[in-house]
C-alpha cells in the first residue's frame, strides 16, 4: 500500500478538513470554542485517523482506523446541518461542502472493503 499521503482518500479528507477550517472562519465568537471547534475536529480526525491506521501493523487495524474515519466525517456532516439550521452556514455553501464529503464517505467504504477483503 502506498504512503498514506499518496491515498487518494486521504487527499480528498485533508482537502476537505481545509475546506472545513475555511467554511468556520466567520463564525460568531460565541462558537469560537463550542461548535466550531468540534466541526474542526470532526474534520481533522478524518485524514488523522487514515494515517494512523496506515502505520498499523495490519490491515484489520487499517480498516478498523479507516471506519473511525467515516464516523468523523458522518459527525462533520451532523454538524454541518446543524451549523446551518443556527444560520452559520449558508446553505449553498452546505451543499457544495456535503458532495465533497459524501465523496470521501464513499471513498473510505470502497477502502475499507479492499482492505477488509
Amino acid at each position: 500500500m502506498p504512503a498514506f499521503e499518496k491515498l487518494t482518500v486521504w487527499r480528498k479528507a485533508h482537502e476537505l478538513a481545509l475546506r472545513t477550517y475555511a467554511l468556520t472562519e466567520d463564525f460568531p465568537p460565541s462558537e469560537r470554542f463550542a461548535m466550531r471547534d468540534r466541526i474542526r475536529r470532526a474534520a481533522v480526525a478524518a485524514p488523522s485517523n487514515m494515517a494512523e491506521g496506515h502505520g498499523r501493523e495490519s490491515d484489520s487495524e487499517f480498516a478498523y482506523f479507516l471506519r473511525v474515519a467515516l464516523g468523523s466525517v458522518s459527525e462533520l456532516q451532523a454538524l454541518t446541518l446543524l451549523a446551518r439550521d443556527l444560520g452559520y452556514i449558508d446553505a449553498i455553501e452546505l451543499q457544495a461542502f456535503w458532495a465533497q464529503s459524501a465523496e470521501v464517505c464513499r471513498l473510505l467504504r470502497a477502502l475499507i472493503d479492499r482492505v477488509s477483503a
